[in-house]
């Protein structure tokens, strides 16, 4: 429990993962109130990659120290749109996290050519950039850094603000435990949880 980040989600609507395709943003989505939240961090790209063929709901890019770090961020609504102990808000969560640690062990050449092919986020009729922070010649600079086998380090983040913290149930926290120690053992990637306050 002491390894939860509780965040404040005032003015989110907890039923609504997406944000959806500009003009159309949904400012009280998951995800937007994530985007927004990391936009303070210092991160050189952070990117939308949600729907289908994802990797993560959201990706941040950092060049530091001769390496380039990537967070994963594995959102989910909460069933109901409400805060409770529901370990089925989880499940889906947690194995999506576990699959996307298979890009530990592909090239990062990969990872970021991906970024750049599905640039363009498209639903109906609307489409908008996949860049939320930085720009697409940030993203080419990086791939060529990665062609160079700059060496890439990865974190995995699960977001599900329909747990809170302090009311997490025990069967919550063995299924993040187990979650936890499929990664470390698996991948050495550590997992990072965030709920509710």
């Amino acid at each position: 429990r002491n390894r939860i980040d509780g965040w404040n989600w005032q003015g989110v609507n907890l039923a609504v993962e997406s944000q959806g395709v500009a003009p159309n943003i949904k400012t009280n989505s998951i995800q937007y109130h994530v985007i927004q939240r990391l936009m303070d961090g210092d991160y050189d790209i952070i990117y939308d990659d949600d729907n289908a063929g994802e990797i993560a709901d959201v990706i941040t890019l950092k060049q530091a120290d001769n390496e380039i770090h990537i967070e994963l961020y594995h959102l989910k609504f909460a069933q109901g749109g409400r805060v409770s102990d529901r370990i089925g808000n989880f499940y889906e969560v947690c194995g999506q996290a576990q699959k996307s640690a298979n890009w530990k062990y592909k090239e990062a050449e990969e990872f970021v050519d991906h970024m750049l092919r599905r640039e363009t986020k498209r639903e109906g009729a609307n489409e908008c950039s996949r860049i939320q922070k930085g720009d697409k010649e940030i993203l080419v600079k990086l791939l060529k850094l990665v062609k160079k086998k700059i060496p890439v380090s990865y974190s995995i983040y699960i977001v599900q603000p329909g747990a809170s913290k302090v009311g997490a149930s025990d069967g919550i926290l063995t299924l993040l435990g187990v979650t936890d120690s499929y990664l470390k053992d698996r991948t050495g990637i550590d997992l990072r949880v965030i709920t509710n306050e």
